[in-house]
């Protein structure tokens, strides 16, 4: 799963044996491109791409994943836009998909995943989380995010979220 691809229309960067599904940003407006959400997917596994919702929040890419013996799983690449900071896109990301892991971009800072400091942001998210019990974070010790400016240090915004998964994850 990756965001801010930065791709546009004509760039397909393959892998062999992997199928790619994506969601870029509409950049016709601007003469450089960013943002966008892509998955990888392992030819092997059985899978399908699910239909963006639309959120205005929130830029992701959906597949559902059928493995042997358990129920579907849905994997969601996900980037936060960082000038939003309600938790009602995400609210409607996780209760669309049963089942589900939302990874990546989040734009979101708090000590519960792993931390220093909590942002506004980060403190919504996490109460978000917290007030339900199906909802498991996942996140790296180290930073995922490094900033050349003292102001904002290096931070952990890239991290993972299940929701109604049953097996342990790690």
């Amino acid at each position: 799963m990756i965001q801010e691809t930065f791709l546009r229309p004509g760039l397909n960067p393959g892998i062999p044996n992997y199928t790619l599904y994506r969601n870029d940003r509409d950049n016709t407006t601007t003469y450089r491109t960013y943002g966008g959400t892509c998955i990888y997917v392992k030819n092997s596994l059985v899978h399908h791409q699910k239909p963006s919702l639309e959120l205005q929040s929130i830029e992701h890419t959906l597949i559902e994943l059928n493995l042997n013996n358990s129920p579907p799983i849905t994997f969601a690449s996900i980037y936060v836009k960082p000038q939003f900071h309600s938790t009602s896109c995400l609210k409607k990301l996780i209760e669309a998909n049963k089942n589900t892991i939302l990874a990546g971009d989040f734009n979101a800072s708090h000590t519960s995943w792993n931390d220093t400091k909590n942002t506004v942001r980060g403190i919504k998210f996490h109460k978000f989380f917290n007030s339900r019990s199906d909802i498991k974070i996942i996140a790296p010790h180290t930073p995922t995010h490094f900033s050349p400016r003292a102001r904002y240090g290096n931070t952990i915004m890239h991290f993972s979220v299940t929701f109604h998964i049953a097996a342990p994850l790690k």
